[in-house]
């Protein structure tokens, strides 16, 4: 009797983890990433991310909220969210593209809506919609979610993919 209910704990353990992982197949969207959205307060955050490993106070007033094992950062202005990063490569939109994705999948799934902001030969800023990719060595480096004032301060700054 013990066996089969430490079995059946065991199962219902798993098929709880595998739901969570579900929740998270496209966590990239045109209005979040990984479920953060902009204009939150930093405790609306941390109730929805957790606590971040680490508060950062930048220049200009801005706060990053830090959270590395996710690969994901959060900034903060006069109290409110105005950019959301990440260069995990498990986080991907619905065409599938995210950070680590390959440059040549990003321009056929985004095709004229992909449009470039700046860059050289060695770092570019690009955007689709309402998301802005740092683009390097042909991938996607990261994938910033922003305010227009914000975006490409962010964007050029970002950890990328490894």
């Amino acid at each position: 009797m013990r066996r089969i209910v430490v079995s059946l704990v065991a199962v219902s353990f798993v098929a709880l983890a595998g739901g969570a992982a579900a929740v998270e197949t496209f966590p990239i969207t045109g209005a979040s990433i990984a479920g953060a959205k902009l204009g939150w307060t930093q405790a609306h955050y941390r109730s929805v991310l957790g606590a971040p490993a680490r508060v950062d106070h930048l220049e200009g007033g801005l706060v990053r909220l830090a959270y590395p094992g996710r690969k994901l950062e959060v900034y903060l202005h006069g109290g409110r969210g105005v950019a959301v990063s990440t260069w995990n490569r498990r986080f991907t939109d619905g065409a599938g593209i995210g950070p680590c994705s390959r440059i040549v999948d990003a321009q056929q799934a985004y095709g004229a809506r992909w449009v470039k902001l700046l860059g050289g030969p060695d770092l570019q800023l690009w955007q689709y919609r309402t998301l802005t990719f740092r683009i390097g060595k042909a991938k996607v480096l990261a994938v910033v979610l922003a305010t227009k004032p914000y975006r490409l301060q962010i964007a050029g700054n970002t950890s990328d993919c490894a």
